[in-house]
């Protein structure tokens, strides 16, 4: 995955938060005390200019009663873009390996619960 493929994916979580922190009628300083986090944070995140750690994805998923999957990107969300490399892009969706990287935190959670 390049930069620009990196910062497309980093908006479109962004984006995907604020869509469903407005589906559930939180604002921005909510959500922000919820995570312990800054107001100033929260908007960085949802603008992709702040890179959640698959941790704090997690608690953000939790706060907005959704679960990780529904936060990232979907496959024609990346096809689209025509800023991305379609090589690239096209790789990275027949492969899904954000797919399976969150697909292995998730068995790692199950096995420890």
């Amino acid at each position: 995955m390049n930069q620009t493929q990196q910062a497309l994916l980093y908006e479109i979580v962004g984006s995907n938060i604020k869509k469903r922190r407005t589906e559930v009628g939180l604002n921005q300083t909510a959500l922000a005390s919820k995570l312990h986090l800054s107001r100033t944070s929260v908007v960085n995140i949802e603008q992709g200019r702040q890179h959640p750690s698959l941790h704090l994805l997690w608690q953000i998923a939790e706060c907005l009663r959704t679960t990780v999957v529904a936060l990232l990107p979907k496959d024609e969300e990346l096809i689209l873009n025509k800023k991305s490399n379609p090589d690239q892009v096209n790789r990275a969706v027949e492969n899904s390996d954000y797919k399976e990287i969150v697909s292995q935190f998730m068995h790692k959670i199950n096995e420890t619960s």
